[in-house]
């Protein structure tokens, strides 16, 4: 036995405090009152990294980098038996250095948890399929439903597990963050969200945006932020509108048991009370890509309703009130595959369409656009009445049914810009809101 060893044999019998360094370059065995340094067996010393499926242990000597944390809950040592040590203050971890003090023979863990992020962070972090230019005031995700695995985020509880097991209730997925806009309805960090999957309301997935078949005369003037729908949506409705359907509020403040959270000030408070653009998109002009439907809903595109050559209805655009629910812009599904999107309207581009990560496959889903109908090819007016756009389990867009107008919805929001975001944004391991 070589005198290094035999000396740390001695001092292991004697009981001298043993002291395990480690830092980003090497392990050490650092044994400061006998001056003696060496590396230290990679067996005596595992760092446990957290990723998408728990934790990893990590195969190089380094710490990992500044996006993660010391997890002193989880991080301890254990005898030759297996057993637990006990010890107070055992372990230690600061300025990259982690230290062991025992006077037994020991094998110790080391957890590192992902750091809480803020928006800013995030964004700092260039996560894949988040594209680095705005478009539409927003940084977008953008891909494949089998690449965009990553903007998964839940609300309305910080439990990742229930969030998990009940992802109709709880799962939201990222459509993009607000960057540096000349927008007044938005700013800087805000993050946009939609419901993973179709609102539901007890059994029924499916929601009438007027109240009887023939409303749509009856509402001819109304843009989306007038339906009694949206009224439903963000606990409006005082009961003056009747329908088969009922006038129940089916999402904020509502007694919808399914969204309990969506009476609770801790994550209201968290949605932002904003106006939103509306502008209608019509048959005469059906945006070819993502810039032309998101300047329609703005406003800077004139999508006027004409019929053998004369103007029969003018550019319905306008800037809503105050509220926090909405549903879907058109502009949003199209920005969802690329910087340029697909023509929707067009049925030959249904696989490019449907192969978005936005697009959700087991309803039709309503979309903010409306389009002017007319009643035997007459003009508005009396005659005419206003239908939504729907995005079909195809991928195509159509229209949501001349007399029902019944579709199915995801409602859509903005998050106030200083949440700050754990987790890794996947299905299994979704972005947790921890404040």
């Amino acid at each position: 036995m070589n005198k290094k060893y035999e000396l740390l044999v001695l001092i292991i019998a004697i009981s001298i405090a043993i002291i395990f360094g480690y830092n980003n370059n090497y392990k050490v065995n650092k044994l400061d009152d006998v001056g003696l340094e060496n590396k230290i067996n990679d067996d005596m010393f595992a760092i446990m990294i957290e990723n998408v499926n728990g934790y990893e242990e990590s195969n190089n000597n380094e710490w990992p980098d500044s996006t993660y944390i010391f997890n002193n809950e989880k991080s301890g040592c254990m005898d030759i038996s297996g057993k637990k040590v006990q010890e107070e203050g055992i372990l230690t971890f600061e300025n990259n250095k982690a230290t062991v003090s025992t006077s037994k023979t020991v094998y110790c863990y080391l957890y590192f948890d992902k750091k809480p992020l803020t928006i800013q962070e995030l964004l700092d972090s260039h996560p894949a399929n988040l594209n680095t230019e705005i478009q539409g005031s927003m940084y977008r995700y953008q891909g494949a439903s089998d690449v965009v695995d990553n903007n998964y985020i839940c609300f309305g509880t910080k439990d990742k597990n229930e969030c998990v097991n009940n992802p109709d209730i709880y799962m939201y997925r990222i459509i993009g963050i607000v960057g540096d806009s000349t927008d007044s309805t938005v700013s800087k960090n805000m993050v946009k969200v939609i419901k993973m999957t179709s609102l539901k309301e007890g059994t029924n997935n499916k929601f009438e945006w007027y109240f009887d078949h023939y409303s749509g005369w009856q509402y001819a003037e109304e843009l989306w932020s007038q339906t009694p729908l949206k009224k439903r949506l963000n606990g409006e409705s005082n009961g003056e509108e009747a329908g088969e359907q009922g006038n129940t509020n089916i999402f904020l403040n509502s007694s919808n048991s399914l969204y309990p959270y969506m009476q609770e000030s801790i994550w209201l408070d968290k949605i932002i009370d904003k106006k939103w653009y509306e502008g209608s998109i019509n048959y005469q002009y059906m945006p070819k890509t993502a810039i032309e439907a998101f300047n329609i809903e703005h406003g800077i595109i004139d999508s006027s309703y004409y019929i053998y050559g004369d103007v029969l209805e003018t550019k319905r655009f306008s800037l809503s009130n105050n509220f926090k629910i909405s549903i879907l812009n058109l502009s949003d599904y199209y920005w969802s595959m690329s910087r340029e999107g697909a023509d929707c309207f067009d049925e030959s581009n249904k696989e490019i369409c449907k192969s978005s990560w936005l697009h959700f496959s087991n309803n039709d889903n309503s979309v903010i656009n409306e389009f002017v109908a007319t009643r035997n090819g007459r003009g508005p007016g009396a005659n005419a009445y206003y239908l939504p756009w729907r995005i079909n389990k195809e991928g195509n867009v159509y229209d949501c049914g001349v007399y029902n107008h019944i579709c199915s919805i995801r409602p859509t929001f903005y998050l106030i810009n200083n949440i700050i975001l754990s987790g890794f944004g996947t299905l299994n391991s979704p972005f947790i809101i921890t404040n």
